[in-house]
């Protein structure tokens, strides 16, 4: 049953009308402007006289049924009014009524009882499917803490769905975690422990080495995981720093600085392959012993300081040095 409406359906009766009529002919032609009920649906109408230009004596009723002028009335004197007698001339019209205005502000979502969750998106998700608010919220102020269990972690949608993650746990090698591969920006806290390094990465694509107990704040373009709090091209290092010891070879990550103990022996340190501009890298000598036992470093298919040499020989003590990538004719220079 379905409350029905024309534009501007106005007209006159023709012949009068007792206060119990329920049949109402109008002037002749003017029954095409009115809707044509059937099914149960209706419309209502109002009846109204006029008394020196204002209107006077209103009554709504309602209109079940229409054959051409003729309407079939299914109740009289509704919301509030009185039937009453009407003359021949006297008016009608199809009007807003306040009862049908005050059912329009009860059609607003129901109360649920049961909790309704969408399938829950994945990250950065377009998807038109409407969240629960609980989802919203985790993606706006929500916190999630990570136990890091693998080298190579990828975070379930939940966790990487959150404002905040605080990695913990105990690093049993350098590990990288995983976040999906969508626009977002958000911060991740290093509170693990070991020697080793902990990257924040998208899935397939490169990503930030995020130094152990501080926090950094990462952006996903959707393919990399970049710095969103400085150069968004490259992976910078933080001002307070903490220097990750290293005692052999290693292949390093991009932001991160590197204590280099080389007391023992020499051994290798291998840049990035393919690194994005501008990502700096820190070395320096821990021991005082980079004389007796270099420190070599290896480009890995990118420019020294605009040679192609790929392995440079580091033999003064206690040197500390910045390594920042330029581009693919500079390669990685002395910053």
């Amino acid at each position: 049953m379905a409350q029905l409406f024309t534009n501007n359906a106005t007209s006159t009766l023709n012949g009068a009308i007792a206060a119990n009529t329920m049949q109402i002919t109008l002037n002749p032609g003017d029954g095409a402007k009115f809707p044509s009920p059937t099914n149960g649906d209706f419309f209502l109408f109002t009846l109204f006289q006029h008394l020196n230009g204002y209107e006077i004596n209103w009554e709504i009723a309602s209109c079940t049924g229409r054959t051409g002028d003729v309407l079939a009335v299914g109740a009289r004197g509704l919301d509030n009014t009185i039937a009453l007698p009407y003359n021949n001339g006297d008016f009608i019209e199809l009007r807003i009524t306040a009862a049908y205005t005050g059912s329009l502000a009860t059609k607003n979502s129901p109360v649920l009882t049961t909790p309704t969750l969408a399938a829950t998106p994945a990250a950065g998700d377009s998807s038109l499917a409407v969240p629960s608010t609980q989802f919203v919220q985790n993606a706006v102020n929500g916190l999630q803490t990570v136990p890091v269990i693998s080298s190579a972690q990828v975070l379930t949608t939940a966790q990487a769905a959150a404002q905040i993650i605080i990695y913990t746990g105990v690093l049993a090698g350098n590990t990288t975690v995983a976040v999906p591969a969508a626009a977002k920006t958000f911060t991740a806290i290093n509170r693990t422990t070991g020697a080793f390094t902990l990257t924040q990465i998208a899935v397939g694509g490169a990503g930030i080495a995020i130094t152990q107990g501080l926090s950094q704040e990462l952006t996903c373009d959707g393919v990399n995981i970049l710095l969103a709090s400085s150069d968004l091209s490259g992976a910078g290092i933080a001002a307070s720093t903490v220097w990750q010891p290293i005692s052999g070879n290693t292949n390093a990550i991009a932001g991160v600085a590197y204590n280099c103990n080389t007391s023992s022996a020499p051994f290798n340190f291998t840049f990035p392959a393919n690194p994005p501009q501008n990502a700096k890298i820190k070395a320096r000598d821990y021991a005082g012993t980079f004389a007796t036992n270099n420190l070599t470093l290896v480009t890995n298919g990118s420019p020294f300081m605009g040679n192609v040499t790929q392995t440079v020989t580091v033999s003064t003590n206690y040197l500390s040095l910045e390594f920042t990538f330029m581009d693919s004719t500079q390669g990685w220079c002395l910053t």
